[in-house]
């Protein structure tokens, strides 16, 4: 089974939008690679399988083969054995007559033996030969196509571990630009859920009364909160924040805080996309 290419890793140039975009289809694109990745390791356990059962029909043609030259040749001898007597018992004149037959026919019979038996042992040894090649073949074929996944998931790891740099660096970077404006982070304990939440966060933010924000769990971006400023203490960073529409379930307390656009009717399905990157800056 063939082993797809890894998508193509997102272009950190390639703007704000776009290096997000690509970056969460490449990371889907993963899971459709591990998941091919798991489909080839099933088939080289699926071949191993086949090479026992070569090896054990290829011992069975051997036993029978053993079998049926023996009963061949036990059955040559009673035969000729019962001729001989037969001779013997009917008639001395016709001795010598009876024993020339006897002998050629057990002459014949055991030529008869012997190449039945060379043949089998010919045909024996060409199965075998046979089996073993293809056998060393489905191996060779298991073991290349094991160290091509092994090397693809090592570069995987490798793009992965880049990515996931470049993502952290973009943040740090956000973090620098946007640090006096309207964007904060918070530890506060919320609960996701519509209504008034009091948030904890930096002070001397340009937070105002009436001001559309979005409240982003930094730890699974489809958790988020979005809602109206009630109120913003600028020098304790104390906020009330009227909830208007959420994502997500559960409390959890590390959070990204950005300006966002108000929510308006029939604007169609709220991505924190949307939310956050096409608003706050």
């Amino acid at each position: 089974m063939a082993i797809p290419h890894l998508p193509a890793a997102p272009d950190p140039y390639s703007g704000r939008e776009t290096f997000e975009e690509d970056a969460w289809n490449f990371l889907g694109g993963l899971d459709d690679w591990g998941q091919a990745v798991d489909a080839a390791g099933q088939q080289v356990s699926q071949d191993k399988e086949i090479v026992g059962q070569l090896k054990q029909d290829v011992q069975s043609i051997k036993d029978a083969a053993i079998n049926e030259t023996t009963a061949i040749k036990d059955s040559a001898v009673s035969e000729t054995t019962a001729i001989k007597d037969a001779a013997v018992n009917e008639t001395q004149a016709i001795k010598n007559a009876a024993v020339n037959e006897t002998t050629a026919i057990k002459n014949v019979a055991v030529a008869e033996i012997t190449q039945i038996r060379d043949d089998g042992i010919s045909d024996i040894t060409a199965i075998k030969t046979a089996a073993v090649e293809e056998t060393t073949a489905i191996k060779d074929e298991a073991q290349t196509a094991l160290d091509n996944c092994l090397a693809e998931t090592e570069k995987c790891e490798a793009e992965t571990e880049k990515c996931e740099t470049k993502h952290q660096q973009m943040i740090e970077l956000l973090n620098q630009a946007t640090a006096n404006f309207t964007y904060a982070t918070s530890t506060t304990q919320i609960n996701v859920s519509l209504g008034e939440k009091t948030i904890t966060t930096q002070p001397d933010k340009e937070f105002v009364t009436g001001m559309w924000l979005a409240v982003i769990d930094r730890t699974g971006p489809n958790i988020w909160l979005k809602g109206v400023v009630k109120s913003y203490d600028p020098v304790t960073g104390d906020m009330t924040l009227d909830v208007l529409k959420k994502s997500g379930g559960g409390t959890h307390g590390d959070w990204i805080i950005a300006q966002t656009l108000p929510l308006t009717t029939g604007s169609g399905a709220m991505t924190v996309k949307n939310m956050f990157f096409s608003s706050c800056f």
